[in-house]
């Protein structure tokens, strides 16, 4: 009959089987220590000062649709250089820490800061025009009175789905590549938010389009219910490519005005024969 070993007669300087199952016992149980330690610490203040900010972020939403309603002209301005102040600001508080992670994004943020108040300097110009059409557009509101529930609507489940993000950051540090998930949360956060607008502005859109262009007074609970049903794919896939086509454009816009041309292809292959 074969014998076994016991841990005596185990070679020297190697560890007895044993001694290595209770090792990684004790590390499994030392890094599930440190994780519910981070979830505690997320919990305790990240998750308050994040409910707090959302909650900010929605109520401020909803004043938005009224004021701009009420308003359409100035708050075309404050959109724009209250963007500037209010990013510019973000970035000299995140600096004011001293930490390298909020040094990185505060230098991030002012540049953007930058960027955005340039591109404030360059419309102004153009400001009047825009109040024009604004106004226009917002002519046939006072006779369509649901034609913001479906936004509200969108805000409501926005606020919602970020409560429910929170939980999942938390959540991610339990996996082992805790930075991708994150990153991927993001990235899904991003997506879907950007899909609620999209469903919002095919619902307005409709009931407009069809009262200029047919003059007819469309029900906007059904454009809603649309939108959310067979015009919800067209919402997604949008949302994967708009952002990509938006970035290409302002790159074109970047390109016209440096060659001084009116089309972007021709723009290109001079900028391409110069350099």
């Amino acid at each position: 009959m074969a014998s076994f070993k016991s841990e005596a007669e185990v070679a020297p300087g190697s560890t007895p089987p044993s001694s290595r199952s209770v090792d990684a016992i004790n590390t499994g149980l030392v890094k599930a220590g440190d994780t519910r330690r981070k979830e505690k610490r997320l919990l305790q203040f990240f998750l308050p000062q994040a409910v707090a900010i959302s909650f900010l972020s929605i109520t401020l939403a909803f004043m938005w649709q009224f004021t701009v309603r009420m308003w359409p002209k100035f708050m075309v301005y404050i959109i724009l250089w209250s963007s500037f102040l209010l990013t510019l600001s973000a970035g000299i508080l995140l600096i004011c820490f001293q930490k390298p992670p909020t040094d990185g994004v505060g230098v991030a943020l002012i540049m953007f800061s930058i960027c955005n108040g340039l591109y404030s300097c360059w419309v102004t110009p153009r400001i009047n025009f825009c109040c024009k059409v604004l106004i226009k557009s917002l002519e046939p509101v006072s006779k369509f009175h649901d034609l913001n529930e479906p936004t509200y609507w969108m805000l409501g489940a926005g606020f919602i789905w970020m409560l429910v993000w929170m939980f999942a950051i938390i959540g991610s540090l339990n996996f082992y590549f805790t930075p991708l998930v994150i990153t991927a949360l993001v990235l899904s956060l991003a997506w879907t938010t950007e899909v609620m607008r999209n469903v919002a502005n095919q619902t307005v859109s409709r009931v407009i389009a069809l009262y200029y262009l047919r003059g007819m007074q469309s029900n906007t609970q059904f454009c809603f219910q649309r939108a959310l049903s067979k015009n919800l794919g067209s919402a997604c896939l949008g949302s994967l490519f708009v952002p990509a086509i938006e970035f290409l454009r302002i790159i074109a816009r970047a390109l016209n005005l440096i060659e001084g041309e009116d089309e972007f292809m021709f723009s290109c292959p001079n900028l391409s024969a110069n350099h």
